[in-house]
Parts: structure tokens; sequence; C-alpha cells
């Protein structure tokens, strides 16, 4: 049973590292490897605001869906 504990810590692990928040790029630099990451496919989940994740952002090269989400 350790090593099945093992292998599911490591496969959490690779998809936690896989999920970003464009919060954490902090300069313009930081914004195009983000992106880059996510056309690459080294990110596969990106989270943020329509004002920060909105016009002139270039991330869909492998993007499968597009999520909009309101609060009323």
């Amino acid at each position: 049973w350790m090593e099945l504990f093992s292998i599911k810590i490591r496969c959490t692990f690779q998809l936690v590292s896989t999920i970003k928040f464009i919060q954490e790029a902090n300069s313009d630099n930081a914004r195009k490897e983000l992106f880059k990451d996510m056309n690459s496919g080294r990110i596969r989940f990106l989270f943020g605001s329509t004002q920060k994740l909105g016009t002139g952002v270039n991330a869909q090269e492998r993007a499968v869906a597009i999520h909009h989400l309101d609060i009323p």
C-alpha cells in the first residue's frame, strides 16, 4: 500500500504543478513565460479574472475550453 500511496502523491503533485493563477505573474516577462508554458502544455489550467486574462492573451494554442463565470 505504501507504493500505491507514493504513486498517488506523485500524480497529485504533477497535477497541482500544472495549475497556475495569472496573479502569480508580477511582470510582463513573467506573463509571457506563463503564456509560453500554457501553449507548450506545461501548464494545463490557468485561472484569472476577465481583466487579467481578457483581450490580448495569446495562450490558446492547446485550449480545449474556456469558461467565464460571473457572480450574480
